[in-house]
């Protein structure tokens, strides 16, 4: 697709971007279910560019909406110690696609109608044992929106790992389920994930987000002015 760019530096109109916008903008036709599974849909999106000019694109989407804010949800959750330096819990497990053990965070998808932070938690009891407390629920995103439609939601979850529920957590995977569960330490996340990337495990390219965030933090800060 051609890209277009702008030298605009303020955030773009709506119009830019809504299905159905005016002339000038890209809009989207129609869609054309092509196949349906238990897990996943496949669909042919009819759009017109900015041109006028028609174009079909090749798209995934999630079969589980049922009417959930978000589809998933992907879950930060911080283990918190006393003595020790915080850590993030992660999880591994073989994932087909990538025919490969991936490093992953905490994920799920969202039941009939539940919201993100109840899918959360449920989530990170089952595939690590951990309880924990939601302290943050991002808005609705998509992480693939080349390739799919689908949404999730970044749930921030904190763990007292003091507390006797969380000391020797287990697991409540289903029978198909075949998860591991790692403590990443947050303060060298970068290195650790390096390491796991040597053994030959794939990395979710979210946690590679969030390490190199935490690396380079102070570039995203604004320098406080020395006080006169």
């Amino acid at each position: 697709m051609e890209q277009v760019t702008s030298e605009s530096s303020s955030a773009p109109s709506p119009s830019s971007s809504v299905v159905g916008g005016g002339v000038g903008v890209c809009r989207v036709e129609r869609s054309e279910q092509v196949w349906t599974g238990k897990w996943i849909g496949t669909k042919l999106v009819h759009w017109v560019d900015r041109k006028g000019k028609p174009h079909v694109w090749e798209s995934l989407e999630r079969t589980n909406h049922a009417k959930a804010p978000v589809d998933a949800v992907e879950i930060i959750a911080i283990l918190k110690r006393s003595g020790q330096s915080n850590q993030l819990v992660l999880v591994r497990q073989f994932r087909p696609p990538a025919g490969s053990y991936c490093i992953e965070l905490p994920a799920g998808l969202c039941d009939t109608s539940e919201q993100p932070e109840v899918t959360a938690l449920r989530e990170l009891k089952e595939e690590t044992g951990y309880v924990g407390t939601v302290v943050d629920v991002g808005c609705s995103m998509m992480l693939g929106m080349a390739l799919a439609s689908t949404t999730s939601a970044v749930v921030t979850v904190t763990i007292d790992g003091d507390k006797e529920e969380n000391i020797n957590p287990v697991a409540e995977l289903d029978g198909e389920e075949d998860i591991e569960v790692f403590l990443a330490p947050i303060e060298s996340l970068k290195a650790y994930l390096e390491g796991c990337k040597e053994k030959g495990d794939v990395v979710d390219g979210k946690i590679w987000l969030i390490a190199h965030s935490l690396q380079n933090a102070e570039l995203f800060l604004q320098p406080k002015k020395a006080q006169l």
